[in-house]
């Protein structure tokens, strides 16, 4: 448990320097290159943006003309520290080291981890925190529910972090199932790609 500290240490250093950080765990995998930038711009008074540590995805997409980013009245809670973006802010900083002082006491018990410390700091300093995009995705729904939309809706998604499994073994396997998913819903099949070809040949020599 120890090592995750390192997330809130590093962000500290960081933050004092007046330097915006993203912080990611080492389980998850990305399809596409976050948009830090947008995600501030569309939150200009959010101070830290978390990822939900719960996500009903099928609750998601069944609704009409359903909004990937977010959806009020769907099932989504918790905070979880995989994914952050931190902004240097005096509230933030405040929040680090209230969550770095509870954590050493209750830490030294075996008690709580570093995200649970994180959050309740964030709040202890008044930080405006909100959630990222739903397409941040985490592993809840699939584990829990056996709903593993990574499958089937992930298109437009832009990680997928293995959460609710323990071992790397286990976290491989979570991270490659959802590759596999993404690879399908992305990917041409090659016979689809070959017909586009020829058909482009086929233009040309009539030209």
């Amino acid at each position: 448990r120890q090592i995750v500290w390192l997330k809130p240490k590093m962000a500290l250093a960081l933050l004092d320097a007046k330097l915006s950080l993203f912080t990611l765990d080492s389980d998850i995998l990305f399809f596409q290159v976050p948009d830090l930038a947008k995600i501030v711009e569309l939150n200009p008074d959010v101070e830290l943006f978390y990822q939900w540590e719960r996500v009903d995805y099928k609750q998601v997409y069944t609704i009409p003309n359903y909004n990937e980013d977010y959806e009020e009245n769907i099932v989504h809670d918790g905070f979880n520290s995989g994914q952050v973006l931190w902004l240097p802010t005096e509230n933030v900083i405040k929040g680090i080291l209230f969550a770095l002082l509870d954590g050493k006491i209750g830490a030294g018990a075996g008690d709580g981890f570093e995200q649970t410390y994180s959050a309740v700091g964030m709040k202890k300093a008044g930080v405006k925190s909100a959630g990222l995009s739903f397409k941040y995705a985490g592993n809840w729904a699939c584990k829990t529910k056996s709903e593993c939309l990574v499958k089937t809706n992930s298109q437009n998604w832009i990680s997928y972090h293995a959460t609710w499994v323990i071992g790397g073994g286990r976290k491989m396997q979570v991270l490659k199932m959802a590759n596999e998913g993404w690879l399908s819903l992305t990917t041409k099949p090659a016979n689809i790609v070959d017909k586009a070809v020829v058909e482009d040949d086929s233009n040309l020599a009539k030209c």
